[in-house]
């Protein structure tokens, strides 16, 4: 409106139209690879769990997100499926050039991390959680995820972030239903100590520095 705030910088590259037209470009390099995307519901109660704000509902759906999901494969129900959980701030048509391999035997869901790609947004207040807390949002909208989609048993594999994120599923999971897990090139975890002996030295370059400088304010920022 006429004298109303600007909107925000970039606000159409984080809108979920632009994710799916993204997603679907992506997908689109898979010529001769039928796949199915779908939005599959899990509830996040907040009353219980303080990596929530107060929740707001979402159109009909109150409490409830959606986890993207991206499905390869689907004939081969005679074999556990393949669960891909892409790095950090991307999304499951990052595995475009996969998908189509592993689908000549396997089934392959690739899902969105919650709050990342074509997921669902929870509110997070980030001043009233600890790390631990901050873990479970991450793993328990996926758990319920697998509840949602029945899976009784599945081949678990994350690449970078998502790494992470699979090790911490993995490690909270208490059904047998992980049958083994991969990591590709995972980012399993920072410390001060490390973030130090990270730093450049005063001769590097302005682009090592600057990439070091990124690196400390995300983990300052508990990012």
């Amino acid at each position: 409106a006429p004298g109303g705030p600007p909107p925000p910088r970039h606000s159409a590259l984080r809108s979920f139209g632009r994710i799916r037209e993204a997603e679907q470009q992506l997908l689109s390099r898979m010529p001769g690879t039928p796949y199915r995307a779908e939005d599959v519901l899990v509830r996040l109660e907040s009353g219980r769990r303080r990596f929530l704000s107060q929740l707001r509902p979402r159109g009909d759906f109150g409490n409830e997100y959606h986890i993207r999901t991206v499905v390869v494969g689907e004939q081969h129900r005679d074999k556990p499926p393949i669960v891909l959980v892409h790095g950090f701030m991307m999304g499951g048509a990052t595995f475009f050039k996969w998908l189509p391999l592993l689908a000549r035997e396997r089934t392959v869901y690739a899902i969105d991390i919650i709050g990342m790609g074509g997921s669902g947004r929870p509110p997070f207040d980030s001043r009233r959680v600890d790390a631990e807390a901050a873990e479970r949002l991450l793993v328990e909208p996926f758990q319920r995820w697998a509840d949602a989609m029945g899976l009784r048993e599945f081949d678990l594999l994350g690449h970078s972030f998502g790494g992470f994120v699979c090790a911490a599923w993995a490690s909270r999971e208490r059904s047998p239903r992980i049958r083994s897990l991969g990591l590709l090139s995972p980012l399993l975890g920072f410390s001060d100590e490390r973030i130090s002996r990270m730093r450049p030295p005063p001769e590097a370059s302005w682009q090592s520095r600057a990439l070091m400088r990124t690196v400390e304010l995300a983990w300052a920022q508990n990012v």
